[in-house]
This record gives C-alpha cells, structure tokens and sequence, in this order.
C-alpha cells in the first residue's frame, strides 16, 4: 500500500530528479578561510592557534576539508574568498600538518579586505562562468546575507552553528549532484588553473591572435565512436553559456538521432599549457539540423569554435 508519505517521497525525488535533466549543477564552490575551513582566525591566533585536527571540533573541520576533497575528485572546482593577508593563509596550506586541502586543489582566489560579492564576480570573468555557476560557503551570516542581497545567482549555503553538521551537509548538497562523472572530471581542477592563467596572460598581451599563436593551438575532431557519446552527452547536460539551443540531450537522444543516419563531430584540443580534451561537439540529424552544438567554457576566446566549424 502506497502511504501519503510515500507518495511525497516519490514526488520529491522525482523533482530532483528532472530538475537535474533541465538546469546544470553548480561548478564552483567558494570557501571562507578563518572559521570555515579551520577553527579560528590566522591573523590573531597565528598558525599554532587555529583549530585544525585536534579531537572535536577540530576534527571536524578536518571531516570537512575531506568532503571538499571529495567533491574536487568529481570535478567540482574550488575557490577561495577570504578577509585575510594572502601569505598567511598560504602559510597554513603550506605549514600545517592537519592540512587535507593544498593550494594545488585551488583554482581561484581572492584574498584581500574587498566585499565578497566583488570577489565572486571577479572570479567568474576569470573562469568564464556564471554566477549561477557558485556555490557560496562562508560561517558569517552577515556575509551569507551580503550574498544573497546583492548577487541573489549565486547559491548561499545556510551554514549550521555547529560545525559537525557541515560534513554531512556538504556531501548531501543538491547543489553538485549529477547523473554520472568522467574520466575527464577528476582533471578539471588543473584545466580550470589553466584556464585562469591564460585570462591572466592574454589580458597582458598586446595583439591577442599573436598571443593564440604563441601558445601554439592544436585542435583535432573525431567522429562519433562509441567512446566519445558518453563525454558529448555530459557536455550538453551541463553546459550554459555555450549551448546554442539550451536543449540538455542525454546519452539516448544522441544515440536515438545517430541510429536514424545523424552524425557527431567532436572536438578536442590542446596546447602548451597542456591537454583539454574533448571540449566541443555537434549533432547533427538525417536531414542536416543542427540539433546541439555546446562547448566547454574552459577554451573560451580562443577561436576554437570558428575553427571546428570551418572543418
């Protein structure tokens, strides 16, 4: 017998599950330092002082950090927001030994006395992401409430008073959640850095297709094969900025258009930065439509699309 109760529950999981199908998960989260990722404040407890690793609440902090890292491995990105000096921060990363995040897991900081909504967007410019992209955690409820007043796109978590709780939190939080993770996710950390440097480097250059020629662009595209459908599918289920028609296929659509005579073409790329992989793809039915054409914004404003579609 189907109970009130049940049907609710099925109700509920059912929205999850089809708001997952239609808005992409979040990308990024940002962390406060002090009171966030460790128990006190650097700057007047100095490295010894902070609360890190000890038994309680230290150790949650540290259960904390271990989630984060979690998340990292699938392909989530993280980011710092902190009112702090910048070398004392690096300091603990580097210097103590209750550490589990370093700074090779970061991808994004901004660590000086500027608001936070300020920092967020700045960082989204740097990552080519939108806001809706961030998920915001920071222990301060005036900060939570700065966020959500002045940049409502980001998602504030409602952080719990007892920091036991936020382990627990994190690893439930919808936010992040997606039907399936690839290979190329558990590398996303280090082409997010790559794409951070490369803002940094090509706003310093004068003529920007000098600089595209100087990192040396070397695209290729495949045709479909059973091995690069699974990457196309996840690059339309979660692409917003470059995804032309907004249509979020699965994995059985694109196979439902190619056994009808479609065709795939995907992208992959690289240069001396390093190897992104496969970052663009187009499908394409029997009658020539195009029915999705998305791409990753890690290869932003570096002509690849022109070139894909000149090919």
């Amino acid at each position: 017998r189907l109970s009130p109760l049940g049907i609710r529950s099925i109700a509920k999981s059912a929205d999850l599950i089809l708001t997952r199908h239609y808005e992409a998960p979040s990308k990024v989260l940002v962390l406060d330092c002090d009171n966030t990722i460790w128990g006190g404040v650097i700057g007047e407890d100095e490295l010894h002082g902070i609360i890190l690793g000890q038994d309680g609440v230290g150790q949650a902090f540290v259960d904390f950090q271990k989630e984060v890292k979690s998340l990292i491995d699938q392909g989530i990105i993280v980011a710092l927001s902190s009112k702090n000096n910048e070398n004392e921060v690096w300091e603990v990363f580097k210097n103590h030994q209750n550490m589990v995040l370093t700074k090779d897991d970061i991808v994004a900081w901004k660590i000086n006395w500027s608001e936070k909504t300020q920092n967020i967007k700045e960082m989204a410019r740097e990552l080519d992401l939108g806001l809706d992209s961030f998920v915001f955690w920071d222990d301060n409820p005036v900060e939570q409430e700065k966020m959500r007043l002045l940049a409502p796109e980001v998602k504030t978590v409602a952080a719990p008073l007892e920091v036991y709780e936020w382990p627990n939190l994190l690893r439930s939080l919808f936010d992040f959640a997606k039907f399936s993770t690839t290979k190329d996710d558990a590398s996303k950390t280090a082409l997010y850095q790559k794409r951070a440097k490369f803002v940094r480097d090509s706003s310093k250059a004068d003529n920007e297709l000098s600089y595209l020629k100087s990192i040396r662009l070397s695209p290729d595209i495949h045709y479909f094969d059973r091995s690069n459908i699974a990457r196309a599918a996840q690059l339309c289920s979660k692409t917003n900025q470059f995804n032309l028609n907004g249509l979020r296929l699965s994995e059985a659509n694109f196979l439902k258009v190619l056994k009808n005579n479609g065709k795939l073409f995907s992208g992959f790329y690289k240069d001396k930065t390093g190897d992104f992989g496969e970052i663009i793809t187009l499908l394409i039915d029997n009658n020539e439509k195009v029915r999705s054409f998305v791409m990753s914004c890690r290869v932003f404003q570096r002509q690849i699309e022109n070139i894909f579609l000149a090919e």
